[in-house]
Formats: structure tokens, C-alpha cells, sequence
């Protein structure tokens, strides 16, 4: 599993000789991700909705909201004598489905207009030009990435986030 590095970098410029000197070193461009202030001049690799927004935890989260949620009217279905004994537990069933897949959708819409929480710290910089460079790295080869990385920007701050916690 990979584990991915974040770098905040001064301007486009510099993060260009980056992503440069990273492809260099045989890093795909899939691995590459860049958040920067929207600029047609600049060749970086952009970063995707998954990578610079909430859309996946938030999908996540809506989907276990939801499903409770429905599962919850599906045993309240049950509880209504007409209605209760014809339905039976496909209602319930049903019902944790559709509240999973609704809130799965509703949760990732709203998701997608938030910022991811690693990429939240770095707005400001961003709008102030400054662009956000998340590599996806082995960890075997995370130090080699990290030496190409402080080669091109020294005084660049490479954090690191283990697998998993992204």
C-alpha cells in the first residue's frame, strides 16, 4: 500500500521543476497530484475530486447514515399492524438499502464542494498562489521521492501521511 507525501510549494514554477525532476525518477504522473489556483499556462499533473475534495469519506459516511436510518423505517413499517405482517422484513431490508444509496448520494454532492482535510490546512496558501503537491509513493522509495522533492524546493515541508489514513 502506498503511503503519500504532501509539499506545499512556493508557485507553479517551482512546482513544475518538481513534478520534473520527480518524473525523473520514475514517478508516474498517476501518482502525481497538484492543487493550485486554476492556471492554463501550468503542465501539472491536476489533482482529481477524490484527491483534493471530501467526496469519498463524505460517500462513506452518508451511506452508514443512511442505511441506519432506513433500516430504522423499515422496523417501524413493521410495527404498523396492516402493514407490518404484509411487508414483513424485505421492508427493512429495503429500506437500508435505499437509506444507504440515498445517503450515499446526498453525502458525496456535499462532499464534493468541501475541500479533503489535508488539502483544507493548504487553502489559503493555494489562493495565495502557492500549489499543493501530494505524491503517491512506495514506502521503500517515500526517501528517494523526498530527496527529489528537497533537491528542486530546500525549503520545501514534505509531510507524510502513512497508508491508511488518507
Amino acid at each position: 500500500m502506498s503511503e503519500r507525501l504532501y509539499v506545499l510549494l512556493a508557485d507553479t514554477a517551482v512546482a513544475e521543476r518538481v513534478v520534473d525532476a520527480l518524473r525523473a525518477e520514475d514517478v508516474a504522473d498517476e501518482a502525481l497530484h497538484a492543487v493550485a489556483r486554476h492556471d492554463p499556462e501550468h503542465d501539472l499533473p491536476e489533482a482529481g475530486l477524490w484527491e483534493a475534495t471530501d467526496v469519498g469519506p463524505a460517500a462513506g459516511r452518508g451511506a452508514v447514515a443512511g442505511g441506519v436510518t432506513g433500516a430504522v423505517a423499515g422496523l417501524a413499517a413493521l410495527a404498523f399492524p396492516p402493514l407490518g405482517i404484509v411487508i414483513g422484513g424485505g421492508a427493512v431490508a429495503a429500506g437500508g438499502l435505499a437509506g444507504a444509496g440515498l445517503g450515499a448520494w446526498v453525502a458525496s454532492m456535499i462532499g464534493v464542494s468541501e475541500s479533503a482535510d489535508e488539502v483544507a490546512a493548504y487553502d489559503a496558501a493555494i489562493a495565495d498562489g502557492a500549489v499543493l503537491l501530494m505524491v503517491d509513493c512506495e514506502p521503500a522509495r517515500c526517501d528517494t521521492v523526498r530527496g527529489a522533492i528537497q533537491q528542486q524546493a530546500p525549503t520545501a515541508d514534505v509531510r507524510q501521511t502513512p497508508a491508511g489514513q488518507r
